[in-house]
């Protein structure tokens, strides 16, 4: 048996608000930008608020496999490192005001990538060429991101950008102007769920208060060169690059704040008789090879399906050509065409609006719960007997802002996700009282966590949780820090180099129990731009004049699941691979002991996150919970800064 350790990555994004072009080109926003602060807070998801903005190559020895031994039941086995990493970390700046990024070594920094990387302006760009660009997201600076991707943005014959604030008059007629003569276009399309329904602005059939558009997606359509067709007459081939992450497009977000990433590319399905040769869609971590397109007519297609289901509910149907020498297509049509079957990632989208019936299951936790059922719980052993589950875990919950939030929403939202209750005979069949801390652990900043950041108090304002929300008695047992103290000190505390950035990531996720004193493993992982909160994830509510009940969801969101299922591709197959956090500490990297009777090969899959998944430290007696209008800020920041 060999044990072998992939690599997978969360990106991780900051972002800086003293840039000169910010600042003398969209005066405006950089102003709005700086009054994300701790004085000034940007409330993203609180439900009861009018104000809803969010802001080596050496490979070891292979190992002898060992010899049958009634009296060892277990051995130890070398792991190998795989630079396949489909899951970063944005790339972060030393300080605000730097131009230089935080020094991280080889063996860290291949977690991390900056915003020019993530979109493809890499040392690949070469050997591409840009068709298309759809960008969705709450907040988005022109100014800054034409900054970032200038030249090459140019390139892009037809760009749509779908956001809901920071776009102004100024900033879009800069970039049209840019493309002028070019024939290549630029359209912004702005998402308000709170406007009037089926305006301009709203493309629902309903109003929904306090509603926002909060996803943050990439969609890169280009043409890549095939190295072993270089001779070839026809040696590109077309692809798609989906992006999804937790980044606002504006500098304070992207290259200052922790921030996660998913990102993955799918061919074509057909591209004509001349291109049968090219490569078929590969999931790297999949042993067994699927052929691709074309599909039996009852295959399912859930990647495919699920992006195209949320892209409709934008109701942009817009005939046109996106690309060079194209035929025109709507958007969702031009989706159509690419090949998502190696898709090692779930999505789970949330849709404003009230959902019933089965319909409620593709959307907000509800999704999530569908996802865990199909991809965590549902799997038999090749005898066809159930899989053991593992010993109770708790669900660790990680994000930026706060909601106002119940005891039984609380529960029935853990309850819906939880590997051990995710079933709704028996989450309903419980009380609706607030889930324990063996239950939930909740992974929210100290007001010195904030304090100490790289930002200071001004980077609390892209954590704008309430003190009515956030200091709530049930909440307060349950909360975990960001950091350890005095990580910064400390490699194998804080391996990534990520304790001093203001959090703006999310992810929700559940381990495995350790088993005969092993770390545990993750079972699941949701990486997104959800945020703990009813507007969000969804609530369930009774619908008038009807005794069935509703998901209610306020806000358009978007995140990836993943799971050693997921990944692996294939039921049987699942097994061979487990999730981890990944870690410096040499103790916690160590080859694992594996049960030598058992014939599969098993590779390790590390997950970098930017705080303690394992023992995340609970409150001590002087942690403060971070709240952007509550007392605590009494000392000066790093700027010498006191938020009032």
């Amino acid at each position: 048996m060999l044990l072998r350790q992939f690599t997978a990555t969360v990106v991780f994004c900051i972002i800086n608000s003293s840039n000169p072009l910010l600042q003398s080109s969209l005066p405006k926003l950089h102003k709005f930008a700086i009054m994300s602060s701790a004085q000034n807070p940007i409330n993203i998801d609180d439900d009861d608020s009018q104000s809803v903005v969010d802001l080596t190559d050496e490979k070891p020895a292979a190992a002898k496999k060992p010899k049958p031994n009634d009296n060892v039941k277990h051995a130890i086995k070398p792991t190998r490192i795989n630079d396949l990493v489909p899951i970063r970390l944005f790339n972060t700046k030393k300080s605000m005001g730097s131009t230089q990024y935080t020094f991280r070594p080889p063996s860290i920094q291949k977690y991390f990538q900056t915003l020019r990387e993530t979109i493809g302006f890499d040392g690949s760009s070469s050997e591409r060429r840009f068709q298309w660009l759809v960008v969705a997201n709450y907040l988005f600076d022109v100014h800054y991101f034409l900054q970032e991707s200038l030249p090459d943005i140019l390139a892009f014959k037809r760009v749509v950008v779908f956001y809901g604030e920071g776009v102004t008059a100024e900033g879009t007629a800069y970039w049209q102007s840019l493309l002028q003569g070019s024939g290549n276009s630029v359209e912004f399309v702005r998402i308000v769920p709170s406007d009037p329904p089926r305006s301009r602005t709203n493309p629902l059939d309903i109003k929904i208060q306090y509603g926002v558009h909060h996803t943050k997606m990439f969609l890169v359509g280009y043409d890549e060169r095939i190295k072993q067709y270089q001779n070839s007459n026809n040696n590109w081939q077309s692809k798609i690059r989906v992006v999804v992450h937790t980044a606002n497009m504006v500098q304070q977000d992207v290259e200052w704040k922790s921030q996660g990433l998913y990102s993955q590319d799918f061919p074509l399905k057909s591209c004509g008789e001349n291109q049968k040769q090219q490569p078929q869609p590969v999931n790297p971590y999949a042993t067994s090879k699927k052929r691709g397109w074309p599909f039996e007519d009852d295959d399912p297609q859930p990647f495919e399906d699920d992006l195209v289901g949320y892209l409709e509910s934008y109701c942009y149907s817009t005939r046109q050509s996106w690309c060079t020498n194209g035929k025109e297509r709507s958007l969702v049509n031009l989706i159509r065409e690419y090949d998502f079957s190696s898709a090692y990632a779930v999505l789970i989208p949330s849709v404003p609006g009230k959902h019933s019936g089965s319909n409620a299951k593709n959307f907000g936790y509800m999704k999530l719960q569908k996802a865990i059922k199909e991809h965590v719980l549902h799997y038999t052993s090749p005898d066809s007997k159930p899989i053991p589950q593992p010993a109770r875990s708790p669900i660790i919950c990680q994000f930026s802002s706060m909601g106002s939030l119940s005891p039984k929403w609380l529960h029935d939202f853990i309850s819906a996700i939880d590997i051990h209750s995710s079933n709704e005979s028996e989450a309903k069949s419980k009380k609706s009282e607030a889930p324990s801390i063996d239950k939930v652990k909740l992974i929210w900043p100290t007001v010195e966590e904030i304090r100490t950041s790289i930002e200071g108090y001004q980077g609390g304002g892209s954590v704008p949780g309430t003190s009515k929300n956030v200091n709530k008695d049930f909440l307060v047992p349950l909360y975990h820090r960001w950091s350890k103290p005095g990580a910064e000190y400390n490699s194998n505390v804080d391996s990534l180099k990520m304790a001093k950035n203001v959090p703006h990531i999310k992810t929700f996720l559940q381990l495995s129990d350790s088993i005969s004193g092993e770390p545990p493993t993750i079972e699941w992982l949701c990486l997104t731009s959800h945020n703990l909160s009813k507007a969000a994830w969804g609530e369930y509510q009774n619908s008038a004049g009807s005794i069935t009940k509703v998901l209610f969801i306020r806000h358009y969101e978007l995140g990836v699941f993943i799971s050693p299922a997921t990944l692996a591709g294939d039921e049987r197959d699942y097994k061979r691979l487990r999730i981890r956090p990944y870690t410096s500490n040499p103790m916690m990297n160590a080859p694992i002991s594996v049960d030598c009777d058992d014939e599969i090969d098993t590779e390790d899959v590390a997950i970098p996150l930017p705080y303690d998944v394992i023992h995340p430290e609970r409150y001590g007696n002087g942690d403060v919970p971070w709240t952007a209008d509550g007392p605590g800020k009494i000392l000066p920041d790093s700027f010498g800064r006191i938020a009032r």
